[in-house]
């Protein structure tokens, strides 16, 4: 009984530690899951290409911040629930984007190991994801 306790426990650390070992490369190649706008160009041809992201917007709640909704999507039959879609305005001009346009962050759940947070869930949103995600979220409210 106590061999088969200490070799679960074992197996659930590992496991932990696959996992976080999982989100730290990919929390080194992307920036901790905030996607603006999508995906870049060079990310979409290696990612979006390959698999189709069936997305449907389930449920959008709105919060007290008007620039916030709390949204459950299914993406590919896969259920994620409490994301967060930020409206934003850009603050300085840059190459693509210039002051004052309006952008939109998507933030997945995350939770926290030591002193920093992993997405608990991910998946490469690119621009035309991102649009119809927005797209399907202003019909729901």
């Amino acid at each position: 009984m106590r061999s088969e306790r200490l070799s679960r426990v074992i197996r659930e650390y590992q496991e932990k530690r696959s996992r976080i070992e999982q989100i730290s490369r990919y929390n080194k190649f992307y920036s901790g899951g905030v996607r603006m706008f999508g995906t870049s160009n060079q990310e979409e041809k290696n990612t979006s290409e390959k698999i189709e992201y069936r997305i449907k917007v389930e449920a959008a709640r709105p919060t007290k911040n008007d620039s916030i909704v709390m949204v459950d999507l299914d993406v590919n039959g896969v259920k994620i629930k409490s994301c967060m879609l930020k409206e934003g305005t850009v603050t300085k001009d840059g190459e693509k984007y210039k002051k004052g346009d309006k952008c939109y962050f998507l933030n997945f759940p995350s939770e926290k190991v030591g002193d920093k947070y992993y997405n608990r869930v991910w998946f490469p949103v690119s621009n035309k994801n991102m649009e119809d995600i927005i797209r399907q979220v202003q019909s729901l409210l």
